[in-house]
């Protein structure tokens, strides 16, 4: 018999338990939080997963029951662990994705009636070892956590939190660690009105809660759709044209109402220079199509030095636009 060995590893939302050995060549994989694309395509986690678990022929057992989300290419990896497997393959596709893998003609790969279960007890009576079965449910006990959070962190329960959905488009990053990031900007937000974090695509989720906050505070009920696409453009705008495409730069927003109006101010360090409403672009078209009143001015000279000093890029005298939108 094989003594028995455990590895286990973190990408971004995902997480990975492999134990394998024992008296059967069983390799057992469980797997936590979302298996999204890029993570799966990284090439350090593949090459982890071939070295772990392709270095001999087993038997497989698939742990999907912690997994919130799969992506095509990650049922396409599951795919591949069949072309060696040693005897038996068994698999947990929780119920969400059974219709994923029909949909991908990836049902007769996974006779699911003969190589499923859906929790383990199931497996005692597949004759699975009962050395695994003890093993299976520690491991398991491991990736609750991160389903936890996930669950915690990225459902979106109302429209303060809609900014989760914009989160989720850049699955280059730990979205459950910006997502804490913008909670702690809200909290910062409703103390003072006002925050700064980094003008980067991503942040346009701070944007949001910006402009969402200060249009609930009005009474305004302009959906949270519009509000998402307003929010990219003012965040867009200062990477592309204010910091030329470049990570590291200050975004400086506060809001202000009377119960009549509010008045959003969005400033940032980027190389500034004056703005011509002939020569603006679709995004700006499109903020004067929402706000009563658009303005651009240099941005508070004060405040640049002490956002250097910070850390934070500064490429010149920014530009400050002033926002304005009457109940």
């Amino acid at each position: 018999m094989k003594p028995i060995s455990k590895a286990s590893f973190i990408k971004g939302n995902l997480e990975t338990r492999i134990v394998k050995g024992g008296a059967k060549d069983f390799c057992a994989i469980l797997f936590g939080g979302s298996m999204e694309t890029l993570f799966i395509d990284d090439d350090e986690m593949q090459n982890t997963i071939k070295k772990t678990c392709f270095d001999q022929k087993y038997n497989y057992v698939i742990d999907l029951e912690e997994v919130n989300h799969i992506s095509s290419r990650g049922i396409s990896q599951l795919i591949c662990l069949t072309n060696n497997v040693k005897k038996w393959f068994l698999i947990s596709p929780f119920q969400k994705n059974i219709q994923s893998l029909k949909s991908l003609e990836y049902i007769d790969a996974f006779d699911l009636q003969k190589n499923s279960y859906n929790t383990l007890d199931d497996l005692s009576k597949k004759k699975i070892p009962k050395e695994l079965i003890k093993i299976l449910t520690e491991e398991k006990k491991h990736l609750k956590e991160i389903t936890r959070q996930y669950k915690r962190y990225l459902e979106i329960k109302t429209d303060e939190h809609y900014y989760i959905k914009i989160i989720r488009d850049y699955k280059d990053k730990n979205r459950i660690t910006a997502v804490k990031e913008i909670e702690s900007l809200r909290a910062n937000l409703k103390n003072t009105g006002m925050i700064n974090y980094y003008a980067e695509p991503m942040y346009s989720a701070a944007t949001y809660t910006v402009l969402n906050t200060g249009l609930k505070a009005i009474k305004n009920k302009t959906n949270r759709e519009r509000i998402e696409l307003l929010a990219k453009e003012i965040t867009n705008n200062s990477f592309e044209h204010g910091y030329k495409k470049q990570d590291g730069g200050v975004m400086i927003a506060s809001y202000e109402n009377n119960g009549r109006k509010v008045i959003f101010t969005f400033a940032d360090f980027g190389v500034g220079g004056e703005i011509k409403e002939e020569n603006e672009g679709r995004g700006i078209k499109i903020l004067r199509g929402f706000f009563d009143s658009v303005k651009f001015r240099e941005s508070p000279k004060a405040m640049k030095n002490n956002y250097k000093e910070l850390g934070y890029k500064t490429l010149g005298d920014g530009t400050q636009i002033e926002l304005i939108k009457y109940r």
